[in-house]
């Protein structure tokens, strides 16, 4: 009987170990690993439409990248799509904008629209994974 009972705690110790593995890599307090930042790719212009709005979309999953890392835009108005086709939420967050896309789920989009007025280079990062070299840039002539 003492076997069993222990047997069945090592068990349940072990189902919780294999349940909460795959949450702990889902925060921005994990230790860094040697990885560059993501913005050293090719830079990827956004597009204007019709009504003058310059468009991109970022997708995101598991590798912890935007593709495209970096955006070229023009001043004025643009719109930032964010797609994420892994399973680890992700965001996007302006460090100089007051704009950004927040927890974008599994299998989801969503859109910030926003103007800028001032040429520049304006960073952004993942939230959660800023650490591991989840980064891009917004260039603005």
């Amino acid at each position: 009987m003492i076997g069993s009972v222990s047997g069945g705690r090592v068990a349940a110790a072990l189902a919780a170990l294999a349940l909460a593995a795959p949450l702990a890599g889902c925060t921005n307090r994990e230790s860094p690993r040697a990885r560059p930042p993501s913005d050293s790719g090719p830079p990827v212009p956004a597009v204007r439409g019709s009504d003058g709005v310059q468009r991109v979309t970022l997708e995101v999953d598991d590798r912890l990248r935007y593709r495209p890392a970096v955006v070229l835009a023009a001043v004025g108005r643009i719109e930032i799509s964010l797609h994420n086709t892994g399973r680890t939420p992700h965001d996007l967050a302006f460090a100089t904008l007051p704009v950004g896309v927040r927890n974008v789920e599994s299998g989801a989009t969503t859109t910030a629209t926003f103007t800028v007025t001032r040429p520049g280079s304006y960073p952004f990062a993942c939230d959660y994974h800023e650490r591991l070299g989840m980064t891009g840039r917004l260039v603005v002539r």
